[in-house]
């Protein structure tokens, strides 16, 4: 009995449902430990080693390991099209703080794949941003990262608003003594005024 054409592509989604990025099993692990982030923004390979596919656009895979686990894994990455439109690819991971051995390996849209590697080490709570420049992996910055968490969002939300009521607060205070002060004001013009018709 042949599977229909409608199950097998079910059975594709499945199978690389997890093929994108690593699992929120594996996220969770690795956020319990001491950890940081790499931020990747890939361009497409030179031209001297680019083939197009058979459509005439070319479509990279791209897969991205660290210490020899895979974290991204995608076909049909419009590279070419992406930095044409000057909106290069990028993608974010966490992973374990370390010595890190990374590697970049692009093909389809090249004649030889390309395989680039960088050494790394990744401090707690710092974002390694990389670029792939067409073609070789560099560091381009290790800075200090905090990511937002909906905690901290509910924090910032509360001073806004403590703020936000002190703000009211004394403005209400402020239009109270303008209201007295023009009050005052007219008293006066009305007292000068009837010593001036007397």
């Amino acid at each position: 009995m042949r599977p229909s054409l409608r199950s097998l592509i079910l059975l594709t989604l499945a199978a690389c449902a997890g093929c994108t990025r690593a699992s929120d099993a594996r996220n969770d692990h690795i956020l319990a430990g001491p950890h940081g982030w790499i931020d990747i923004t890939l361009h497409a390979p030179s031209p001297d080693g680019a083939a197009s596919a058979p459509d005439g656009s070319p479509s990279c895979s791209v897969a991205f390991r660290v210490n020899g686990e895979t974290l991204l894994w995608e076909t049909g990455v419009a590279l070419v099209q992406a930095d044409a439109a000057k909106s290069p690819i990028g993608y974010r991971f966490v992973v374990p703080a370390g010595t890190l051995s990374t590697v970049l390996t692009i093909s389809g849209c090249v004649k030889a794949g390309v395989r680039a590697t960088l050494p790394l080490t990744l401090d707690k709570n710092r974002l390694a941003l990389l670029g792939f420049d067409g073609k070789a992996l560099a560091l381009t910055s290790n800075e200090p990262y905090q990511p937002a968490t909906l905690d901290a969002v509910r924090g910032d939300v509360a001073a806004l608003h403590e703020r936000g009521e002190t703000t009211d607060g004394a403005l209400s205070t402020l239009t109270k003594l303008v209201i007295a002060s023009v009050g005052l004001n007219v008293v006066a013009l009305i007292v000068a005024l009837r010593r001036r018709s007397r």
